[in-house]
């Protein structure tokens, strides 16, 4: 028997963000991004847990811009709708998933009405949904998408962390420590 992660009805390991996350020996946390296939070297930073998604909702809407925007996105989408917080949603998300660290917060997505897919992550033990971006969207359809999300996988292959991910969490945490390693 298969068991489903809490309250989404999802495989636990359908969400393999939290795996590139391990614990140094001073107590930190380190987010470990892997580069090639096979891979050949790892980007690594070194960063503090954030206790309470309240306090990365604040911190991160206080950093996120549009050079955090992904190039495809940038290339296909940014002329569609004009809005501080357009193409954001996913680095918003899954930053916010990193620095939380627990399971209880998972990655929820949904296409809006112009076909554009928006994330956000919900606490799946309080049911609170915490969606950094949503200002783009207007009341009725931000509930819209709220009621039609669904828990959603991070899309990177492998579901590895995309390196804007390190850049953001640097720029929040200027005493977070970026590195690389490289494989044998």
């Amino acid at each position: 028997m298969v068991s489903t992660h809490r309250k989404t009805g999802m495989n636990p390991t359908s969400f393999r963000h939290l795996n590139y996350i391990t614990r140094t020996e001073s107590g930190r946390l380190c987010l470990s991004k892997p580069n090639g296939h096979p891979i050949y070297a790892y980007d690594n930073i070194e960063y503090d847990r954030v206790s309470s998604p309240e306090e990365v909702v604040e911190v991160i809407t206080r950093h996120l811009d549009a050079s955090y925007m992904s190039s495809h996105y940038r290339r296909n989408h940014s002329h569609k709708r004009v809005h501080g917080h357009v193409g954001l949603c996913v680095v918003a998300t899954m930053t916010s998933l990193y620095l939380l660290n627990d399971d209880r917060f998972v990655p929820f997505s949904c296409e809006d009405q112009i076909g554009i897919r928006h994330w956000w992550f919900v606490d799946v033990v309080e049911n609170k949904t915490f969606d950094l971006t949503g200002t783009q969207y207007n009341a009725e359809e931000l509930e819209k998408l709220h009621r039609s999300g669904k828990p959603t996988p991070y899309y990177g292959w492998g579901q590895r962390p995309a390196t804007r991910f390190l850049d953001l969490m640097s720029s929040i945490q200027p005493t977070a420590v970026r590195y690389s390693t490289k494989t044998n």
